[in-house]
């Protein structure tokens, strides 16, 4: 049992079985249903007391095993709870853990309180996101402290939100950027051959941007296919390049490349890497001011070869500890799929490994690291 069971005396342990009979009494079991929730009676160290025996499959829980003495983040298999000496709340990335804030407010102001939590856990060996809706209502009983979190998977709407979100936003630029390049052209107001080399390449970037989203979709339900093949590493970042050679973000901006010195051929899927290195570079000119340089390169040691994109940015620890979250952003509302995309689709499609480096003065480098 993950940060072990919290000790108990006969008194509490009465009090508890008298909770628990009426968490799990028929109708308080149907308030719950109609509400949708999942409840949990979390003693003054956050371990699960009493829960809804019922309504835990909407988290992805079973109701078998231990559960009683855990805490939220050990009974949801979250990933940072694997990283701290005491399970659930003693990591780093625990910090900044939606449900951990909702509780600690709730406590210090002994009033409800509400708010979202993004979490990464594991389910089936994978990892997988999960979006909650969270409240916190501090009780007492018998003059103990105890806190009912109530919590709702969101994680559809959440999804729904942000495609719904990107295909405004994205898809919208690149059409409009089709429709009049297409009156223009119509309209003899340009070159033929150029506008046509226009056209194509927006035309190209639309069905990229239409491919990448049905890609997660699919990662995220375990179904994304890998096909493996010969990669140049060369030939990747030129191809690159040329992807984001008429991108909006790449203006006053500049690229710059850093292949290494002799091409490497390493076995991987070509459009999936492809898709990988994108969103980091799309992050990196996001991230950048006018006249900044951006780098994109590769690197060997000889067993691994490790893409990389640079820029001079510095992120914030706080947003480090939440940057391959699913839904996180600090862009504007509704973005937040790029990193978690990279994440999910480097490590377990391509078999790689993520990451990223920022400090002052040095900037910020994202990487994916793959065995060659």
């Amino acid at each position: 049992m993950a940060g072990g069971d919290a000790p108990l005396v006969a008194q509490d342990e009465e009090l508890f079985e008298a909770v628990r009979d009426a968490v799990e009494s028929p109708v308080v079991n149907a308030l719950f249903n109609a509400a949708d929730v999942v409840p949990l009676l979390l003693d003054e160290d956050r371990r699960v007391v009493a829960y809804g025996r019922k309504t835990l499959h909407r988290l992805g829980v079973g109701s078998q095993g231990a559960i009683l003495g855990l805490r939220p983040g050990d009974l949801l298999e979250c990933i940072n709870s694997h990283h701290g000496p005491d399970g659930c709340g003693s990591s780093n990335a625990c910090r900044v853990c939606g449900a951990a804030r909702v509780i600690i407010e709730s406590r210090g102001t002994q009033k409800p309180a509400e708010g979202e939590c993004l979490m990464t856990v594991e389910r089936d060996g994978r990892p997988t996101a999960l979006e909650m809706q969270v409240k916190a209502v501090p009780m007492l009983l018998s003059g103990r402290s105890f806190t009912f979190l109530f919590l709702r998977d969101i994680s559809d709407r959440k999804r729904l939100q942000l495609l719904e979100r990107i295909f405004l936003h994205d898809i919208k630029n690149t059409v409009a950027g089709l429709y009049g390049w297409s009156q223009s052209l119509a309209a003899g107001q340009c070159a033929d051959s150029a506008a046509a080399q226009t056209i194509f390449r927006l035309a190209r970037r639309l069905t990229n941007e239409i491919a990448a989203q049905r890609d997660l979709l699919a990662a995220e339900a375990g179904e994304l296919e890998v096909a493996s093949e010969a990669v140049s590493t060369r030939k990747v970042l030129e191809e690159l390049r040329q992807a984001f050679a008429d991108s909006p973000a790449l203006q006053d901006k500049h690229l710059e490349l850093n292949p290494l010195a002799n091409d490497v051929t390493i076995e991987t899927d070509r459009r999936l890497l492809a898709r990988v290195l994108s969103n980091m570079l799309q992050n990196a000119l996001e991230a950048s001011s006018k006249g900044e340089r951006i780098e994109a390169g590769a690197i060997s040691d000889g067993q691994a070869v490790t893409f990389y994109v640079t820029n001079p940015g510095v992120i914030d620890e706080k947003v480090g500890l939440n940057i391959f979250r699913r839904s996180f952003s600090t862009k504007a509302k509704g973005r937040g799929l790029g990193t978690w995309s990279i994440k999910l689709i480097g490590e377990r499609y391509l078999g790689g490994k993520v990451g990223f480096d920022s400090a002052p003065g040095e900037g910020t480098r994202f990487w994916l690291s793959l065995n060659r």
